[in-house]
This record gives C-alpha cells, structure tokens and sequence, in this order.
C-alpha cells in the first residue's frame, strides 16, 4: 500500500504588486499547484490600493455633525487574506421634534409650561429664568374663615382660598399667586396681568390678547359682558382666562336712581387685566 505524499501548506508570497501562490513538489514526480484564494473583490496588480476613509452622519436633536468613520484594515496570513473594519461610533436617531410652550403665555391653567397646583420653587425659577429676577414678592396670611368657604385678612378687606397667600411679582405686570397652610410648601394657584389703559406687556394668550388689546381686533377670541361699573368692564377669552375690560360705557345710572346696563362699541374697549386662577381678591366698591 502505497503511503500518501502530503503536500507543504500554500504560501502566499507578495511580490512587487502581484500575488504568486507556490507549490512544492510531490513525492509522485508531477508538480501539483494549489489554487489562488478566491476573494470577493478584484485587485488590479498594477497598482495598490488606497484605502478611502468612509464618512457617517450623525444627527442630534438640533445640530449635524461628521464623524470619520473607522478605516477598514488587511491583514495578511499565512495562507489567507482578510479584510476587518474596526468599529466606529454608532450612529444616533434624530430626536423626535417637540413643540415647546411659550415659556410667557398666559392660559387657563397656568403660565408657559407651569400649571397651578406645582410648587413655588419650580414655579418661580422657572419664569425668572425667561423674565429676569421678580420685582415684587409679598405674603399676607389670611387667619379668618368665611362663609363662602375662603378666609379673609384682618383687616376684612381681602380674600383668598387659603390661609397662606404668597404673590410674586416680575417687570411687565406678571403676578402669579402661591397659596396653602404651610409656608414652605405653597403651589402655584392663580396669575395676573394688570396696568393703567395704555399699558402693554410681552405676555399674551395664544390668540394674542393682552394688555392694551382692542375688542375690536379679537372680535372671534374674546365674550364681553354688558353692563359694568361705569367705563369698566368685565369678559373671558374663549378658553376661559377672565378679562377686565376698559373704555366707552357699560352702564349708567338713571334720573329716578335706577342702573341700565350698556355695550360699548367693541373699537373703544381695550384690556387692561387678564387673570386666571385664585389670586388675592379686594373688597373693592364700584
């Protein structure tokens, strides 16, 4: 029985730009030579090849930049060529968009992005971050419980929802009220935006009223109210905020002391307060 001649291992020799694969000589007497390792690429032996450095995409959530991703390296074996790409970076998904609240617009439930019924702390941080520092900052404790469910300060002149009325005040206007028991844990229960006819402020409703706005431009965003205490007025915006209305006539008192209730004409009445909430409320006669 004849004993098989094993043949040596192909060698893979780099000469100049080509590959040349060498076989050893058998124990038969004929030459055997071993085929070239196939490769999914072509090569072309006059030339090397460069290698180009791929470049990727990254996206955040506002900002694009380019990243160079990894270049691919060859290693070159005994017997075998392979190719490995070293990891890069992983690519990023874009955020998704969100809409984000005016951070001074006024509405129903609170300001911006803050609602009543969140702390103090957050709550005031929050808009002296858009408005610069408060102007303004007062407690009065309202000790007196009244019938109608709210509590009165000593002097009787006042109400409020609480014991605890704590109002915070920044340039343009902005009041916002904070109430409870305790001092150091009061939320968020009330806002308002006041000032003289002529007054403007940067704080509106997401249909644009505001202080100085005229009826007669928000004819569709604003129910006005008929009768009044002489030239003021009283309405709501369409999603609830309460309005304080000035100009023309709202009503007046006849010859034998009685009182008719009037609507001005809607291009002489302009806001001069918005409100919404609970906030510290005066006794005040017409």
């Amino acid at each position: 029985m004849t004993t098989p001649t094993r043949l040596p291992r192909p060698v893979l020799v780099l000469a100049g730009a080509a590959l040349t694969l060498l076989g050893a000589c058998g124990s038969s007497g004929s030459d055997a030579t071993a085929p070239a390792p196939s490769t999914s690429s072509t090569t072309s032996p006059s030339r090397p090849v460069a290698t180009v450095p791929r470049t990727t995409t990254t996206t955040a959530a506002a900002a694009t930049s380019s990243v160079p991703a990894a270049a691919p390296t060859t290693t070159v074996a005994s017997g075998s060529v392979t190719s490995s790409t070293a990891p890069g970076p992983a690519p990023s998904s874009a955020a998704p968009s969100t809409t984000v609240p005016d951070p001074l617009g006024l509405h129903v439930d609170g300001v911006g992005a803050f609602h009543f019924g969140q702390p103090l702390g957050e709550v005031t941080a929050g808009i002296t971050a858009v408005a610069g520092a408060d102007i303004g900052d007062d407690v009065v404790d309202f000790p007196t419980a009244d019938p109608s469910g709210g509590f009165t300060d000593d002097s009787d002149e006042r109400s409020f929802v609480a014991p605890i009325a704590r109002t915070v005040c920044w340039s343009g206007s902005l009041c916002l009220t904070f109430g409870g028991t305790d001092p150091t844990a009061l939320t968020f229960t009330g806002w308002r935006l006041d000032g003289e006819t002529g007054t403007t402020a940067p704080y509106a409703t997401a249909t644009g009223i505001g202080l100085g706005s005229r009826w007669s431009d928000h004819q569709r965003d604003m129910s006005v109210q008929a009768g009044g205490c002489y030239t003021i007025g009283g309405g709501t915006t369409v999603d609830g905020v309460t309005l304080v209305l000035q100009g023309g006539v709202f009503g007046q008192t006849t010859d034998d002391g009685g009182y008719v209730s009037l609507l001005p004409a809607p291009s002489e009445v302009t806001v001069v307060e918005l409100s919404a909430g609970a906030t510290v409320t005066s006794f005040d006669d017409c």
